[in-house]
């Protein structure tokens, strides 16, 4: 009962269109098949390009739970199957960037692909696209290239200098990030952090990394000290390696906040 009155929450339109697109009865909706998945990545899709601004896919999966069903993430294939990229941008251009990295791409290319794919503002709007893409091309351009999924820290590496993959603006990945990166935005940026966090843990959080990654990205003015801060007082996200990676860089933190103190300026001067 729980169920159907959930779905008239839906309403009797996104009913038809589930019943049209599958030609089935409502009730198999909750069958152990996959076709909810479908039918609410087209319904997505249609509330978008009718620019319906009140139906994001949050409040789809929100009336999908109350009905009982929860959805699995969109796949990449269905994704594109449907032609949806550009609202699922953060899902079909991760995987589009670790293909081509794993191929040997320029990640210049994966800027200039970026470029001619993908609207900017929705992209933006994806803070996930950013964070999630930043720390594949990471783990790949610092893990140790003779493993498939990088564990540890290349020996080419040295964290005693900069990273000129970040801080170089003519490094391919330099650009990329410059792309991708919704500067500005706090909570965009905050999950960039997030992903470095991320990669550091993966790759074994060897000592120094984190301080490095942080640095190089705030002189490369991809994030900002205002991110950092906020990713400090954080204590509700749950991405691994928080409480390593905040130690290793406390102290250079504690230099950029003193930096920054005008009040400590004024007491040196």
């Amino acid at each position: 009962a729980n169920k159907f009155a959930s779905m008239k929450i839906l309403g009797k339109p996104l009913l038809k269109a589930f019943e049209d697109f599958t030609g089935d009865k409502v009730e198999d909706l909750f069958g152990e098949t996959e076709v909810y998945q479908d039918f609410a990545l087209l319904l997505h899709k249609s509330l978008i390009e009718r620019e319906s601004k009140a139906w994001q896919l949050k409040a789809v999966e929100a009336e999908f739970a109350k009905a009982g069903v929860t959805l699995k993430p969109f796949e990449a294939e269905k994704i594109e199957k449907h032609q949806c990229q550009n609202i699922f941008a953060h899902i079909t251009y991760k995987r589009h960037v670790t293909q081509a990295l794993a191929n040997g791409a320029d990640p210049a290319y994966l800027a200039n692909w970026f470029d001619l794919h993908f609207d900017k503002k929705g992209v933006k709007a994806n803070s996930k696209l950013a964070s999630s893409t930043l720390a594949d091309v990471l783990l790949r351009a610092l893990g140790d290239s003779s493993d498939a999924s990088p564990s540890k820290l290349s020996d080419s590496i040295d964290l005693d200098k900069e990273l000129s993959m970040i801080v170089d603006s003519n490094h391919g990945i330099h650009k990329l990030f410059n792309k991708l990166v919704d500067k500005g935005n706090v909570n965009a940026e905050f999950e960039c952090v997030l992903a470095l966090q991320l990669v550091n843990h993966k790759l074994g959080a060897p000592k120094g990394l984190m301080t490095r990654l942080l640095q190089d990205f705030y002189d490369a003015d991809v994030l900002s000290e205002e991110s950092f801060t906020k990713w400090r007082d954080d204590n509700k996200d749950e991405t691994p390696g928080k409480v390593k990676a905040i130690s290793d860089s406390t102290a250079w933190l504690n230099w950029l906040a003193e930096q920054s103190d005008p009040e400590d300026s004024d007491e040196k001067e």
